[in-house]
């Protein structure tokens, strides 16, 4: 997983894939107790159908955290601002990957590391169910996705920097195919997703 020392540059590129801020329905109280579960580490959630109730409340897309840029920029010297920024946009986006990895490292800045561990632990739940056990480098092992933001959200965890984008419809299924650069190695390659989830869905 990637250090929040790494360029910004993918936020950029994240930003340009987001419609106008959508608004979500609020979060069911179900649904949080089992955030809450994600949040201590229970391996029994199933994430994969929690990233899809999620996307599902906001009709396919995470909401737009405007204040992003702002709270990932605070972490090191007003983490406690960071933090704010970050609790905010869970309350509404309790998965937001953005928002739990400046929560992540600013608890982790104010010496507040069981709490810190909370939101790796959700980052990590998260990042194994888009991943699901492939290496994504095939159609057979694609990665899968509930919105084009995650893809973009993951390949930054990953350190992988977009380079290019392709929505490929194979076998009944449809995938993008993103070409990316190992941003420590310089390594190009492609990783696909599975997109099967949303596409064609967005517009409904």
């Amino acid at each position: 997983m990637r250090t929040m020392a790494a360029t910004l540059s993918i936020l950029a590129l994240l930003v340009l894939c987001l419609a106008e801020p959508l608004i979500a329905a609020p979060v069911p109280s179900d649904f949080k107790a089992v955030v809450e579960r994600a949040l201590q580490g229970d391996q029994t959630v199933d994430f994969t159908l929690l990233r899809q109730q999620n996307a599902e409340r906001s009709h396919y897309f995470p909401l737009h955290w405007a204040g992003r840029d702002e709270a990932m920029g605070q972490i090191h010297d007003k983490p406690e601002s960071a933090l704010r920024l970050a609790n905010d946009q869970l309350k509404n986006d309790p998965l937001d990957i953005f928002a739990n990895l400046v929560a992540e490292a600013a608890l982790r800045k104010l010496e507040r590391p069981d709490e810190s561990a909370r939101h790796h632990a959700l980052i990590s739940g998260i990042l194994n169910s888009v991943r699901g056990g492939k290496d994504g480098q095939s159609q057979e092992a694609a990665w899968n996705a509930i919105s084009v933001p995650e893809e973009y959200a993951v390949l930054f965890l990953m350190g992988l920097e977009p380079q290019g984008q392709a929505q490929i419809n194979k076998d009944g299924h449809s995938f993008d195919r993103m070409s990316v650069k190992d941003e420590e190695t310089g390594q190009e390659t492609a990783i696909w997703f599975n997109i099967d989830f949303f596409f064609g869905k967005e517009l409904e």
